[in-house]
C-alpha cells in the first residue's frame, strides 16, 4: 500500500515538474550558500548551475533573471551570463526580454542583449501587465503618459499630473480638475474630463461626467449605466438612480429591475424593498417581482426572514413575501 502511495506521489509530482514548460534547458532556482551567504542558482535536485556571488537572486522570469551584486542590479540567463551589467540602482522587472531599469535616479528601458532601448530619462514607471501585453506609466517633468513597453512608443504623451490602476485594463488617469478613464489596450480615453470618480464596489465605478450627470463603468472599462442619472448609489444587491426627484433600480450590469417612476425606494431587507407612489406602497423581490397581495398598500413595515407587516383596506397583518402568503390575517371590524 505504502508502495502504491509512493508511485502515485511520484506521478503527481513528475506531472506538475514536467507538465509545464520552460524556457531555460533546466528549470532553475535561486539557491543560497550557507558559507558565503551569497545566492547561485540550483537546478530541481539542488545542484547549481550558477555559483553563489549575488546578494540577491530573483527567480527566472522566461530566460532571465534579476540579480544583485554589491548594491547594483543586472540580469542574468539562464547559461549564467549577465547580459544587463549589475550597474543599476534597480530593476523593476524583467519580462519578454526587455525591462525597466534605473540609473542615477532615472529610469530606462533595456533588452535581454544589453542594449538601452530608451535612455534613463524618466523620474518614474509603474508597469502594468495587460491581456494584450505590457504597458508602462512613465513620468518626466511631473507629467505621466502610457508606454508599449514591447515596442517603446507612446499610446499616451505625457500630459497627467497623476494615474492610479483599477485593473490590468484601465486606469485613471488625473489632471486639474478632471479624470479620465484610460483603456489599456490601446491607449484609448473612454471617458474623459470626469469631475468625480467614486468605487462603489469591486466591480463598479460611478463617475460625474463633465456635464454634471451620474454614470457607471467596471474596472475593464465599460460604461454599463450611461450618464443621465442625478445620483447612483448602492443598494445591495444591484444600485439605486435617481432622475428628477424619481427613482428606480439597476443591476452592477446596467440591466433595469424597477423603472425609474418611484417617489421613493426603501433600502432591500433581506432581498425585498418597499415602494411609494403618490402615497400607494409596494414590495419587490431583487427581481423586480411584486411581492404584496396588491400593489397598493397603505402601510408596509418589512423585517428580516421575508416578513413585512402590511396594511391594506381593512386588512392588517404579518405578510411572507417569499412564499406570497399571509402568516397572520386580521380583517378590521
Amino acid at each position: 500500500m505504502k508502495n502504491n502511495i509512493f508511485i502515485l506521489v511520484f506521478c503527481l509530482c513528475g506531472f506538475s515538474l514536467f507538465g509545464q514548460s520552460f524556457d531555460c534547458e533546466e528549470e532553475l532556482f535561486p539557491k543560497k550558500d550557507k558559507r558565503t551567504r551569497l545566492f547561485g542558482y540550483a537546478n530541481a535536485i539542488g545542484e547549481y548551475r550558477v555559483t553563489p556571488r549575488f546578494l540577491t537572486a530573483k527567480p527566472f522570469v522566461g530566460r532571465n533573471a534579476i540579480v544583485q551584486e554589491g548594491k547594483k542590479f543586472g540580469i542574468l540567463n539562464c547559461e549564467g551570463v549577465l547580459v544587463l551589467p549589475t550597474d543599476y540602482d534597480e530593476i523593476s522587472s524583467f519580462s519578454n526580454g526587455k525591462g525597466w531599469v534605473k540609473s542615477n535616479g532615472l529610469w530606462g528601458l533595456a533588452d535581454s542583449k544589453g542594449r538601452l532601448l530608451i535612455k534613463p530619462i524618466y523620474e518614474d514607471v509603474k508597469e502594468i501587465n495587460t491581456f494584450s501585453g505590457t504597458v508602462t506609466w512613465v513620468k518626466k517633468a511631473e507629467l505621466w503618459g502610457l508606454i508599449n513597453k514591447e515596442n517603446g512608443r507612446f499610446l499616451v504623451n505625457t500630459q497627467y499630473e497623476d494615474v492610479s490602476n483599477i485593473s490590468d485594463s484601465a486606469g485613471i488617469a488625473r489632471k486639474t480638475g478632471s479624470q479620465d478613464l484610460v483603456y489599456y489596450g490601446d491607449g484609448r480615453v473612454i471617458i474623459s474630463e470626469m469631475k468625480k470618480v467614486n468605487r462603489l464596489s469591486q466591480n463598479l465605478f460611478v463617475y460625474q461626467s463633465k456635464e454634471g450627470k451620474y454614470g457607471a463603468f467596471n474596472p475593464l472599462a465599460f460604461i454599463v449605466i450611461r450618464p443621465n442619472w442625478d445620483s447612483i448609489y448602492l443598494n445591495l444587491p444591484h444600485v439605486q438612480v435617481k432622475k428628477d426627484n424619481k427613482f428606480g433600480i439597476k443591476t452592477f450590469k446596467g440591466n433595469d429591475v424597477l423603472d425609474v417612476n418611484f417617489d421613493q425606494i426603501s433600502k432591500y431587507v433581506d432581498g425585498f424593498l418597499m415602494t411609494k407612489t403618490a402615497n400607494k406602497l409596494a414590495i419587490y423581490s431583487t427581481t423586480g417581482s411584486s411581492c404584496g397581495p396588491t400593489s397598493e398598500l397603505s402601510h408596509v413595515e418589512l423585517a428580516k426572514g421575508g416578513k413585512a407587516i402590511i396594511s391594506f383596506n381593512n386588512t392588517t397583518g404579518l405578510w411572507d413575501t417569499k412564499q406570497k402568503r399571509w402568516i397572520i390575517e386580521v380583517a378590521k371590524q
